[in-house]
Formats: structure tokens, C-alpha cells, sequence
């Protein structure tokens, strides 16, 4: 299997790839019949692999590893044009919904925070209204791990994504990849992370759009009555001024 560019950050081996290189990839992944585990990585994931052996090790223990942002790439010098063409970030994630979406593949949400969850799933409803999410899961609700394992057996879902923390998320994902029928496993908490920030500023971006169309008509009214009103003063001082002059005359 081609996996593009391999470069060693941390004494980890992480695969650079073109959009085309990484989507044919996915289509591979999903092809074999076998468990697949990716991990997306970030700069704080990186920083805590420093500061503790044991979450180091975990990392290594991932069968993939990918750029989860840009500024991993930062760590080695590709020039700018061809760093430029990698795909990092939430193009990761988006490319790989799409392709569920399009091949009606299934997926199953685990997650850490209630927020971040339903934001994802808001997003995935938004972006990919035909995404087949079959269950999620807070891994804070009172749900005893065989029970949580046989919900996702009996749904037998294509892929698993995570959005948990650092630490969390990897020893979760290594704790069930034999235990849970499904065929990719990722740990992508950084993408989701940064796929919600995006569609909230996306959001308010749109919500200041409406606000400030609003905003120009009321500018507009209140222009108006301000032209009214500035006109209406200078006509009662224009009228004035006439009366004076037409007394002074009358006077002469």
C-alpha cells in the first residue's frame, strides 16, 4: 500500500499525503478486510508524548499516523510549495465523511464532551445530510463498557471516530480496537476539534450577515428621518430668517 511521504517527527513514522494519494487511501482502508487504526496528530499531542513515557508509547502503538493540523508540518522543511499540497487539518475529515457519505458507510461517534459531540453531529447533519451516523456515546454517561461494546457489535459500524482528549482517546481506542466490530478505528478529537471551530465561525460569520443587513436597512430609515429632521430645522431657521427680513422691510 502507497502511503506518500514518510517523515520521522518524534521517532514517529507520520504519512504526508496529497488530497488524491489520502482519498485512494481511505478507499483502500475500507476495501481490506481488516481492523485499520489512525491517529491524527497535534502539537499537544506531541507535547504531552515528551513530558510522559507511557502516552509516547500509546502513540507508537497506532498503525497510522497523520498530520491532524498544519503546524505539524512546521516540524520539517518541506519548502513552501510543497508543503503546500499536503493534506493536514480538517481536509483530513472532510474527505474522509464524504467518501462514507457517498458509499453509504456507517459511522459511530465517541466523544468526551456532550458539546463537542452534538456540534459534530450538527456539522455532519449540515455538511453530509446522508452520512449515516448509526449511535454516539459520552464517555462520561454512566454506560458499563460491555454494555457500550455490545451497542456498537450489534450496529457493526464502518468506522469509529473519536473526539476525546489526549491520553483518553488513544488508551480508548487501543483498549476496544479487538473488542468492537468495525473496520477503521480513528482517533481525530484535533479534526473534530478544529472542523466545529470552523462551522461556528462559519455560523457567526452568517449570523452577522444577517445582522448587518439589518443593520443597513435601519441605517437606511434612520438616515432618512435624520435627512427629514436636519431638512425640517433648516427650513423653520430658513423661514425665520424671512419673517426678520420681512418685518425689517415693513418697518422701512
Amino acid at each position: 500500500m502507497y502511503m506518500g511521504d514518510n517523515v520521522r517527527i518524534l521517532n514517529y513514522n507520520v504519512h504526508l499525503m496529497h488530497r488524491e494519494e489520502y482519498d485512494k487511501l481511505i478507499e483502500q482502508y475500507f476495501s481490506e478486510e481488516k481492523r485499520v487504526s489512525m491517529l491524527f496528530l497535534s502539537v499537544k499531542m506531541l507535547e504531552y508524548a515528551m513530558k510522559n513515557e507511557e502516552y509516547f508509547s500509546m502513540i507508537g502503538d497506532f498503525e497510522y499516523l497523520f498530520p491532524g493540523e498544519k503546524n505539524i508540518l512546521e516540524l520539517k522543511d518541506y519548502g513552501d510549495e510543497q508543503e503546500q499540497e499536503y493534506i493536514s487539518g480538517s481536509g483530513c475529515l472532510n474527505d474522509l465523511l464524504e467518501y462514507m457519505e457517498k458509499h453509504r458507510l456507517s459511522l459511530y461517534l465517541i466523544g468526551d464532551q456532550y458539546d463537542k459531540c452534538m456540534n459534530f453531529l450538527a456539522y455532519c447533519k449540515v455538511n453530509y445530510s446522508e452520512l449515516n451516523i448509526v449511535g454516539s456515546y459520552v464517555i462520561d454517561e454512566k454506560i458499563e463498557d460491555a454494555q457500550l461494546q455490545n451497542d456498537m457489535n450489534s450496529l457493526c459500524p464502518d468506522a469509529v471516530i473519536t473526539a476525546i482528549e489526549p491520553g483518553k482517546q488513544e488508551d480508548w481506542l487501543l483498549n476496544n480496537l479487538q473488542k468492537i466490530n468495525s473496520q477503521l478505528f480513528i482517533g481525530a478529537n484535533v479534526l473534530v476539534e478544529n472542523v466545529i471551530q470552523e462551522f461556528e465561525e462559519e455560523t457567526r460569520e452568517k449570523k452577522r450577515s444577517k445582522l448587518y443587513n439589518l443593520y443597513l436597512i435601519f441605517k437606511e430609515m434612520f438616515s432618512e428621518r435624520l435627512q427629514m429632521k436636519n431638512f425640517h430645522m433648516d427650513y423653520d431657521n430658513y423661514m425665520k430668517e424671512l419673517q426678520v427680513k420681512e418685518r425689517e422691510q415693513n418697518d422701512v
